[in-house]
């Protein structure tokens, strides 16, 4: 297991073994060193001393070895989760990035909507006097037609849901409730005034 909490683990336990195995290795010495005194070196005892000692050193390399590799793979794993962070700290930086991006376009949307809102009583007050104005024409249109058809001669009629004009002539300009058309002074056309 190379998790960051085995490796801790392990690291503890060995820095105890190691610890452990320090101490054997001094009472080994304190025990050859004894032995040689007593017994000479080339004893056969003094030799078995040595050997246990060789073996517990040898003991000792092999664990400081393996907490050398363990605290490099403890070191590789704390080196991931950093970079784990430091892509983290980006993507939450390109997360606020996008964030922000939606509230702008959100606001811009929002405003769109408002401008929208706002045009829609234009349009609606534009349709209501077309309306107006359409009832009004065909009115005045309907009783000039039948004035006109009385005198015998026809201004105007109306065919398959269409209003025909035969002659219509406007001097000044065209009244219908609160509106009025004014004739512009360069063409024919006419303008719709407040």
């Amino acid at each position: 297991d190379k998790s960051v909490e085995a490796l801790t683990s392990r690291n503890a336990v060995l820095n105890k073994e190691i610890e452990a195995q320090k101490q054997k290795i001094e009472t080994l010495k304190a025990a050859l060193d004894n032995a040689a005194s007593s017994f000479g070196e080339n004893d056969r005892r003094t030799q078995n001393w040595q050997i246990q000692l060789n073996n517990a050193e040898a003991a000792l390399n092999g664990m400081q070895r393996e907490l050398e590799e363990n605290n490099a793979a403890l070191a590789d794993a704390e080196s991931g989760f950093d970079k784990a962070g430091g892509a983290l700290d980006d993507l939450d930086k390109e997360m606020e990035d996008v964030s922000e991006s939606a509230d702008e376009a959100g606001e811009e949307i929002e405003e769109a909507g408002d401008s929208a809102k706002k045009s829609e009583g234009k349009f609606q007050g534009l349709g209501k006097v077309l309306k107006t104005v359409g009832a009004a024409l065909g009115a005045v249109v309907v009783a000039a037609g039948a004035a006109a058809v009385n005198l015998g001669n026809a201004i105007a009629y109306f065919s398959a849901g269409k209003l025909y004009i035969n002659t219509a002539q406007i001097l000044t300009g065209m009244w219908i409730g609160p509106f009025a058309w004014m004739p512009e002074s360069d063409n024919l056309n006419f303008k719709l005034t407040e």
